[in-house]
C-alpha cells in the first residue's frame, strides 16, 4: 500500500532551540526523546504520547530514535492546554531532527508533525524531495498560512525548527533548515 520509510524524529519541542542552544524551561510544553523507546514527556509537564503500531527503537543522531513503516506507525499526542487545547496560540516553536530513507516517495505525505485542521494548524512533511513546513491561523487572522519548503536527501539527518512569531503575518514565519551534524553542531544552517 504504502512504500516503506522511516521517520525518526528525536526530538520534538514546543520551543524556540536549535539543538545545542539553551532553551527556556519555563515556556517547553513537552519534550519527546524517544530514548527509552517511548513517547514519555520529560519536560516534567506530563504530556506523554503513545505509539500507534509498532514502531522501531533505533541509534538516532542523539540517543535513540523511533523508526516508522509508513503504514500504520506513529506517536498519538494527548490533549493538552499548552499544546492543541489552550489556544489560538500567537507564538509557536516546532523542532524536531528527521530521517527519511526514501524522499521521492510522491503517492503520500510522510509527515513528521501535524496539529490542527481547516481553520488553523501547523505541518511537516516530507513529499518529492522536499520538507514542507506550513502554518496557519484563517479564524482570528485570515491568514493563508506559509509553505516554505526545502530539498532533503535520503537517509540523512535533518534538524528542522519552524517558528511562528505573532501567527497571523507570513513575514514573521521563520525555518531553520539544515544538515545536523554530530561532530560540528555550529554548522547547523
Amino acid at each position: 500500500m504504502f512504500k516503506y520509510f522511516s521517520i525518526l524524529c528525536v526530538l520534538l519541542m514546543l520551543v524556540t532551540i536549535t539543538s545545542f542552544a539553551a532553551r527556556d524551561e519555563a515556556t517547553v510544553q513537552a519534550i519527546w526523546t524517544f530514548d527509552e523507546g517511548d513517547a514519555a514527556d520529560t519536560s516534567g509537564k506530563n504530556v506523554s504520547g503513545n505509539l500507534v503500531g509498532e514502531p522501531e527503537v533505533v541509534d538516532g543522531i542523539v540517543g535513540k530514535a523511533l523508526m516508522f513503516d509508513g503504514e500504520d506507525d506513529g506517536v498519538k499526542l494527548p490533549d493538552s492546554n499548552g499544546l492543541n487545547t489552550g489556544g489560538p496560540f500567537t507564538n509557536r516553536t516546532i523542532a524536531a531532527f528527521f530521517k527519511c530513507t526514501d524522499v521521492s516517495i510522491t503517492d503520500h505525505k510522510q509527515t513528521i508533525f501535524e496539529e490542527g485542521g481547516r481553520t488553523r494548524g501547523f505541518v511537516v512533511n516530507v513529499f518529492d524531495g522536499q520538507v514542507y513546513v506550513g502554518a496557519w491561523n484563517r479564524a482570528e487572522y485570515q491568514w493563508a498560512g506559509a509553505w516554505p519548503s526545502a530539498v532533503v536527501d535520503s537517509d540523512r539527518w535533518y534538524h528542522i525548527a519552524s517558528v511562528c512569531n505573532k501567527c497571523g503575518s507570513p513575514r514573521q514565519v521563520y525555518h531553520d533548515m539544515g544538515i545536523a551534524q554530530r561532530t560540528t553542531p555550529a554548522t547547523l544552517k
